[in-house]
């Protein structure tokens, strides 16, 4: 599933409410831990997620079943909301029927100020779901978590997302 390297996440948070998970739960197999050294952030993976890292800065995990995808970048910007609004201008790029759902949410992530904003699109010519999330790190950039799903995809794998956003650690 290819990913557009521009769009925000509100609802991978929102969306995938509910008790957090732990690697430390009972029969809960160790993540993978990765550390974003530009971003200056670690990230934990869930441990049966493929892990694609062979575009530079860009980090794509998807689900065994392939339905959801995950995509981690670095962007710059000159504030969390002005580097939002740059995302969802270059979310219009490859997406018919965009739809962005509400207005960005705030948030906080382990200490660092994220917006998050929830979607919708065809990519070609497939339904897909988008979530957006843009993490102020500690690098002084913009950690861009795009997630994209298959109709169904992100409540089927609603633990797992959760556990990898709230995973997200300052270094």
């Amino acid at each position: 599933m290819k990913l557009v390297t521009a769009t925000i996440l509100v609802a991978l948070a929102a969306a995938c409410g509910g008790a957090p998970m732990s690697a430390t739960d009972p029969g809960q197999p160790l993540d993978i831990e990765r550390i974003h050294q530009a971003g200056r952030v670690k990230l934990s993976i869930p441990h049966d997620w493929q892990v694609d890292d062979s575009a530079g800065d860009t980090l794509t995990i998807t689900a065994p079943d392939r339905t959801v995808s995950l995509e981690v970048t670095l962007i710059d910007g000159q504030d969390l909301a002005a580097a939002l609004v740059g995302v969802a201008a270059g979310m219009l790029i490859g997406y018919d029927d965009l739809e962005l759902v509400g207005s960005p949410e705030s948030a906080s992530i382990n200490g660092m100020s994220a917006l998050f904003q929830d979607g919708s699109g065809r990519y070609h010519g497939n339904e897909v779901a988008l979530s957006l999330g843009l993490i102020d790190t500690p690098a002084q950039k913009y950690l861009l978590v795009v997630g994209e799903a298959e109709p169904g995809g992100f409540e089927a794998h609603r633990r797992a997302i959760r556990h990898f956003i709230e995973g997200i650690r300052p270094m």
